[in-house]
């Protein structure tokens, strides 16, 4: 069965909403992410009694549910650089898909028809130095906020490693979370490192026709 240009159209204009949706969650998760390490950078120092007290007893509680599934916050400090890989991977594979179908109407039609998509945010956003500016924060944020999870984690293991925790059972966990959350940030990173740049190429390439 032959696929139309039109259903082309209408398929490249259905995954532009999804990768914008999708690209704006990761952009949230993302800065939330510096938020925690900012906190957790500046707070590690003070590490006490009171502190590794409070720490165990916080990351005991759900932060995030999926039915009866709850994730612990000290959990999601594992967690969250693998949520932003996934959603990294999908949004490429995302983007390659729609690469495709632009390609195929280009070769179908000639340049003038290419205006078909009156909600085109690609266009939309490279229109102005700002606009290319808030693409390439964006696009590399996810990897800063892996860096800084990155940064807090080893702080904060360097501290709990480095001082005498009186309660025994917050340091026996809080240690292997912690040293937990540094491999899969270092993880995560290696495997999205060239992706930002694979999303901004990608968006740049849709003004060239």
């Amino acid at each position: 069965m032959t696929t139309t240009t039109e259903q082309l159209q209408t398929t490249y204009k259905e995954l532009s909403k999804f990768i914008t949706a999708l690209f704006l969650i990761i952009v949230a998760i993302s800065c939330y992410l510096l938020q925690r390490s900012y906190v957790t950078i500046f707070l590690a120092e003070y590490v006490d009694t009171e502190f590794a007290d409070t720490t165990f007893q916080n990351q005991q509680q759900p932060q995030v549910s999926f039915g009866a599934l709850k994730f612990q916050y000290g959990a999601m400090n594992i967690f969250w650089p693998l949520v932003i890989l996934v959603l990294l991977l999908v949004l490429k594979f995302l983007l390659k898909k729609q690469t495709s179908i632009w390609t195929s109407i280009k070769a179908n039609d000639n340049a003038a028809c290419l205006n078909f998509d009156s909600m085109n945010v690609y266009e939309q956003i490279l229109s102005d130095k700002s606009g290319r500016r808030i693409l390439n924060i964006a696009a590399y944020l996810p990897l800063i906020a892996l860096f800084a999870h990155l940064l807090a984690g080893g702080w904060l293991f360097f501290i709990l490693s480095s001082d005498q925790i009186a309660n025994s059972d917050a340091a026996d966990i809080l240690i292997p979370e912690t040293f937990l959350q540094i491999f899969i940030s270092i993880f995560s990173i290696i495997l999205i490192v060239g992706i930002p740049r694979f999303v901004i190429r990608t968006v740049r390439s849709y003004l060239k026709t």
